[in-house]
């Protein structure tokens, strides 16, 4: 039980020393060594719990891909409808608080190859996702929305969208003036939220 303590804590020291490193010098930039340094470890033993550099950044991934969708979440009222916007709206003011785990995201889509990324959006795996597809064929079925479960895809791709704009708010990528102002519009101008501006489009009935 120590020992596998101790090993626990190795592991999480070079993840947390993995991930300084990849915030501030970028991911190309940082070798197994500097790893190695800044965990205050022997490249040897580092080697005993990740076998290469690529390795860290998707463990580092995976996880803060849960952080952004394993939250706490509630729907306290009884409308369909809202219950969607609700759940919408929720995850998307989680995102807007975690970009710098969006922005790691982002750069790591950059750094590595199409063949190499998994499918970004796993409803499945997500309780929040799921649900939301739930409630969105409820409101399709009971005749509140038009489209299928097709159009909730392309609902949550746009919401996807747009927090990533907002993470994109870096040194790793420009934002020109369109984007910028965008953003404005959905964030601060607009007293409607995303769940509202998209899905109200698809509502057929109060």
């Amino acid at each position: 039980m120590v020992e596998s303590n101790i090993k626990q804590r190795r592991r999480q020291i070079i993840l947390d020393a993995s991930q300084e490193l990849f915030n501030e010098k970028g991911f190309i930039e940082v070798t197994v060594s500097d790893i190695a340094k800044r965990a205050k470890m022997g490249r040897r033993t580092l080697y005993d719990y990740f076998r290469t550099k690529d390795e860290i950044l998707l463990v580092i991934r995976e996880k803060m891909l849960d952080e952004l969708h394993l939250f706490e979440y509630s729907v306290d009222c009884d409308d369909d409808y809202e219950k969607l916007i609700s759940l919408v709206d929720q995850l998307w003011n989680h995102w807007k608080q975690l970009l710098d785990r969006w922005r790691f995201i982002i750069q790591f889509n950059l750094f590595f190859d199409d063949d190499k990324l998994e499918e970004l959006v796993l409803p499945k795996k997500y309780p929040i996702l799921v649900d939301m597809l739930k409630q969105h064929n409820i409101c399709v079925d009971k005749g509140i929305l038009t489209g299928d479960s097709e159009s909730t895809f392309i609902a949550f791709n746009l919401i996807y969208g747009y927090v990533m704009r907002f993470a994109l708010r870096s040194k790793y990528k420009k934002i020109d003036n369109v984007l910028d102002n965008e953003i404005e519009y959905y964030s601060i101008e607009n007293t409607k939220s995303p769940a509202e501006m998209i899905f109200g489009s698809m509502r057929t009935r109060d």
